[in-house]
């Protein structure tokens, strides 16, 4: 891979934004994100998945993919997100934009004030996957981490159902170090190979205590990568 140039793009506002490149017919070779995640539309119903790398990490995701307009339209998930298009010539192997077709799904946990003890606290959300999915292949994550005052013993996880009837955890570290799967090369994605339904619940949480005296919320963006 020769990186040639860059692309800088600051999104002040969640929704559909634009990067625009210096001239037409740049081949994107990489991209990071800084916070939040982004979606790049790659055919109608499909999108392709960057999450923002978590506090402290920075993950360059390769790709190739030539922008005909110089333009990329992408949909950020929320507010003050910012990325980097990377151009030039891409690696022979390295991944098409449809590689990182995914869904996003966020969750929003909410902690009962005053738990002096570890507490179960978990939050449930539907994800649905094109008609056309038959596996899932991949994991990641876009967390901001724990709020002050609340703290997880035993980490956090996602978990849901097989498509064989067995149950899958997938975990979130609470320090937010140390989690640096590798799929296809330094993305930061967990490969997998489970079959799944297109509509299936997936639950987040874990042991919590929250020294507030007030409820706090753990926010978090599940991507799950399919074929």
């Amino acid at each position: 891979m020769k990186i040639q140039g860059s692309q800088f793009a600051y999104f002040p506002n969640a929704g559909p934004n634009v990067v625009t490149l210096p001239k037409k017919g740049l081949t994107v070779v990489g991209i990071t994100v800084f916070s939040q995640a982004v979606t790049i539309p790659t055919s109608p119903g499909k999108n392709a998945v960057f999450v923002g790398g978590p506090a402290g990490q920075y993950l360059f995701v390769p790709v190739k993919h030539v922008s005909e307009s110089a333009q990329i339209n992408v949909n950020t998930s929320g507010s003050d997100c910012s990325m980097i298009v990377y151009y030039g010539v891409p690696d022979a192997n390295s991944p098409t934009l449809e590689s990182y077709e995914g869904v996003l799904t966020p969750y929003n946990l909410s902690v009962p004030a005053s738990l002096s003890s570890p507490t179960l606290v978990t939050a449930t959300n539907t994800v649905t996957l094109p008609a056309s999915a038959t596996k899932i292949v991949g994991y990641e994550y876009s967390y901001g981490g724990l709020p002050s005052g609340v703290s997880a013993e035993s980490g956090l996880t996602f978990s849901f159902a097989t498509g064989t009837g067995e149950e899958i955890y997938l975990g979130v570290p609470v320090s937010l170090t140390g989690f640096q799967p590798d799929f296809p090369s330094s993305s930061g994605i967990m490969p997998l190979d489970i079959l799944a339904s297109n509509s299936f619940e997936v639950e987040f949480g874990g042991y919590l205590e929250n020294s507030n005296t007030a409820a706090s919320t753990v926010s978090i963006q599940l991507a799950l990568y399919y074929r």
